[in-house]
């Protein structure tokens, strides 16, 4: 009888959960604070200048921003991580966390 309820109060859940295109704004600020929260990823920062793109993290400590953006990743590969964000930046207009956050 435990199971059963179970099943039932997980299909409820899952009857009130919305695709991705029909949330709110605040929906969507909503669930990225619980994301932010529990990851504990911070942001990217992508600013532009006669230079070229400048990409850093919003963490006090940038190696550790950086650790902690490339273990969400899934890498340990400098390279890797330097080429894909490059590419993400450049792809978003500058929107790099929003591009991020698909991958």
């Amino acid at each position: 009888m435990g199971d059963e309820s179970m099943v039932s109060r997980k299909s409820k859940a899952a009857a009130k959960a919305k695709p991705e295109w029909e949330r709110t704004p605040q929906e969507v600020e909503a669930i990225e604070k619980v994301h932010a929260e529990r990851f504990n990823v911070p942001r990217l920062k992508v600013s532009t200048s006669e230079s070229g793109l400048s990409i850093t993290t919003e963490h006090v400590d940038q190696v550790a921003g950086t650790a902690l953006i490339m273990q969400a990743l899934g890498t340990a590969d400098m390279d890797f991580f330097s080429g894909l964000i490059m590419q993400l930046a450049k792809a978003g207009g500058g929107e790099a966390n929003e591009v991020l956050r698909c991958v």
